[in-house]
């Protein structure tokens, strides 16, 4: 995953774009090509998703981010078909969505950050009681539902990220 953000960093840089929706698509293509894992592939596809959601508008706005992380999301659901509950990804970031996407203003947006974090964190954690139904986990069958899942928890360190960045 760090080669995919590194090349999709040095992509971007120096790089303008007044649509926002070509940003993200750009951005998604080059973690594509740059990250050639099953977990590329997905964040690849929801950058993607962002970028045709996202088309034409020339900026984001805070309470917009919900939608954002939305739009993240469905991709991710398309393309790999799991739900939320499947102990994958979608357990640490759709907890996050759900907190967002109830901001009634971008300082409410704001306000909100750090508990999409940790309501993300709390979906990750949660994964230790679930059934591995996607990925490598799930050979481990009864099993899995000891484990930590890693999507999950790469996805609530992605949303802490954005909660420091943005915050």
């Amino acid at each position: 995953m760090s080669d995919g953000f590194t090349s999709v960093q040095k992509y971007l840089s120096g790089k303008t774009f007044s649509d926002i929706g070509e940003l993200f698509y750009r951005a998604g293509k080059d973690m594509q090509a740059a990250a050639a894992s099953s977990m590329g592939t997905l964040l690849a596809f929801g950058f993607m998703g962002v970028g045709k959601a996202f088309k034409g508008k020339t900026e984001i706005h805070y309470q917009e981010l919900g939608s954002v992380l939305e739009a993240f999301e469905e991709s991710l659901k398309k393309l790999g078909g799991a739900k939320v509950g499947d102990k994958t990804f979608l357990d640490g970031f759709d907890p996050a969505v759900l907190v967002l996407k109830a901001a009634k203003s971008d300082e409410e947006a704001k306000i909100l950050l750090p508990k999409a974090y940790e309501a993300a964190k709390k979906g990750s954690d949660n994964t230790t009681t679930m059934l591995a139904k996607f990925g490598r986990i799930a050979f481990k069958g009864e099993e899995s539902r000891t484990i930590l899942d890693p999507g999950s928890v790469f996805a609530s360190l992605m949303i802490k990220t954005l909660a420091e960045v943005l915050g």
